[in-house]
């Protein structure tokens, strides 16, 4: 039931902290991009800190929400056995704030609901050599 005995569970997942192949040149994160599997009408938090100084900023990315339906249901009379399940969603935020290294993380609330996240992009680009 995606539930942790009737209650809501905390999902937190962060990344290693990165340089972007680049260790004498600060980072400047564009764009960030999550592919989820899941997740119904709830928000997945994304989180972005530098410099390994634990204080992040962050960006609530909204997940849509879906009707999932289950093998042997249909509706409105058709012959339809089963759908294609859980809904893949492409949620972008825009970092802010550049360092020489970055962490990211990534936090929701489960809520009976299934959440997975299946990829991370991060568009970034080179600022000045420090």
């Amino acid at each position: 039931g995606y539930l942790d005995n009737t209650s809501t569970y905390s999902f937190q997942y962060y990344t290693n902290h990165t340089d972007f192949g680049a260790p004498a040149v600060t980072s400047i994160p564009k764009r960030l991009l999550v592919t989820v599997i899941g997740g119904g009408a709830q928000n997945l938090t994304a989180k972005w800190g530098y410099d390994f100084t634990g204080t992040f900023q962050s960006q609530n990315l909204s997940i849509l929400g879906n009707n999932v339906a289950y093998y042997g249901e249909s509706e409105y009379n058709t012959t339809a056995e089963y759908s294609s399940g859980q809904v893949l969603s492409i949620l972008r935020a825009y970092p802010t704030g550049s360092g020489k290294v970055v962490q990211f993380g990534f936090e929701a609330y489960v809520n009976g609901a299934a959440l997975s996240i299946q990829k991370i992009e991060i568009h970034a680009k080179n600022g000045k050599i420090t």
